[in-house]
């Protein structure tokens, strides 16, 4: 049985079934697909300069990206609790924002994330797979930084950013 605040880990291959404009804070899940090739990843502009103007610094790679809570190896179903997350604190000041990572496969990657009013995850990312926003909680407004493309995802909807797309995430509140 799965409560409120609980993820749930299927492997694949197992069969199964089964910008904010407001004043509180957005709340969203985000699933992002195959980190398989982990150290092509790029994770930010930033990240993506230093490969190319320092080399022998590489990509900074968490170490616990694509194995937890299991290594590829051990992966089984598994019921994972928001107090087994992994917590952590994404992006720089003044818009560091609150998430916990409560799988990293080498398939799949599923985070919760809070935007306070008025902050946004920087610097813009990018991703080797595709990456699926679910909102929870408020209204995110999500631009792609290339294109200037801008999208307003609200409570209870979902949206998918095609793996190599460059995005940014807002929440308008105050």
């Amino acid at each position: 049985m799965i409560y409120e605040d609980e993820k749930f880990l299927i492997p694949r291959g197992l069969k199964h079934r089964y910008f904010n404009f407001d004043d509180e804070p957005i709340e969203f899940l985000l699933a992002v697909a195959s980190w398989k090739n982990s150290n092509s990843i790029i994770q930010s502009r930033e990240d993506e300069n230093r490969a190319k103007d320092e080399p022998e610094l590489g990509l900074s790679i968490p170490s616990w990206q694509g194995k937890y809570p299991f290594s590829p190896e051990e992966k089984k179903p598994a019921v994972l609790r928001k107090q087994d997350a992994i917590s952590m604190i994404y992006g720089r000041e003044p818009d560091e924002i609150r998430c916990y990572i409560y799988i990293s496969t080498d398939e799949i990657t599923l985070s919760d994330y809070w935007i306070c009013p008025g902050a946004k995850f920087s610097p813009p990312d990018i991703h080797t797979g595709d990456e699926f926003y679910y909102v929870r909680k408020g209204t995110l407004i999500l631009t792609n930084p290339d294109t200037g493309r801008t999208y307003e995802i609200k409570k209870d909807e979902a949206f998918l950013i095609p793996k190599n797309i460059w995005h940014q995430g807002f929440n308008f509140g105050n």
